[in-house]
């Protein structure tokens, strides 16, 4: 069974922040061979939101919400990853759907961002995303602005 979390940084504990830098770091900079610092202040802004999903303790996914900064400004998701160990069971559609409804019971209307890869694009369509520009590179990987 799987434990989900939604929580500001504060309410995070320090377990929980070491376990997402962690899971962030061996997906991101390891598995992509992706060098970048990970650490961008975004984390503890007011209104940024943490969903963490843990199976039997051990953090298997998270993913984090910003809200948005001024009028007319989008909320952003970003930093979805999933562990190798629990991909293509579902989790990461699951670890969307709640970050998405959890944006959508706090900041009713306004659209919501994120930039993907694009071999990840059809799993942001299936939660109601579209492709929002035209594809780019960051970090040495394709990814292409989506919008909900």
């Amino acid at each position: 069974m799987i434990d989900w979390t939604c929580a500001p940084f504060a309410g995070l504990s320090g377990h929980d922040v070491h376990d997402l830098l962690a899971l962030r770091c061996a997906v991101f900079v390891l598995e992509q061979d992706c060098p970048y610092l990970d650490i961008d202040g975004q984390d503890p802004l007011p209104g940024t939101r943490h969903v963490l999903a843990r199976d039997r303790g051990r953090l298997i996914a998270c993913a984090r919400s910003l809200v948005p900064l001024g009028h007319g400004a989008e909320a952003r998701i970003g930093r979805v990853v999933v562990a190798a160990s629990h991909r293509r069971r579902g989790i990461a559609r699951e670890l969307l759907q709640r970050v998405v409804r959890d944006l959508e019971s706090r900041l009713p209307g306004v659209t919501q961002r994120l930039d993907a890869q694009t071999v990840a694009v059809p799993l942001y369509e299936s939660v109601g995303f579209a492709r929002a520009g035209e594809p780019f590179l960051e970090d040495g990987i394709e990814h292409v602005a989506m919008r909900r």
